[in-house]
């Protein structure tokens, strides 16, 4: 089964992509049950949501180390104590 996280099996893909055959791939990829749609057309989505999600989760850890950095002029709770 095509595995989107793994670099070869993507750049087999790629070759087929580019050539329009899968001769030079030493796997053979096959349908998910239960997908009606062509082998191609399973993996673009496949690596669709494998990107999306690889996309996202560095942006979210990203975001973390920046809050982390970003330190308050103040602290609110301190201001509501004075007053």
């Amino acid at each position: 089964m095509f595995d989107p996280a793994n670099k070869q099996h993507r750049a087999y893909f790629y070759e087929f992509l580019e050539r329009g055959t899968w001769g030079r791939c030493p796997y053979r990829f096959i349908i998910q049950e239960g997908h009606r749609d062509s082998l191609v057309i399973q993996i673009q989505k496949m690596l669709l949501n494998y990107y999306i999600n690889a996309e996202f989760q560095s942006n979210q850890k990203s975001k973390e180390s920046v809050d982390k950095k970003i330190k308050p002029l103040y602290n609110v709770n301190d201001a509501v104590k004075s007053i």
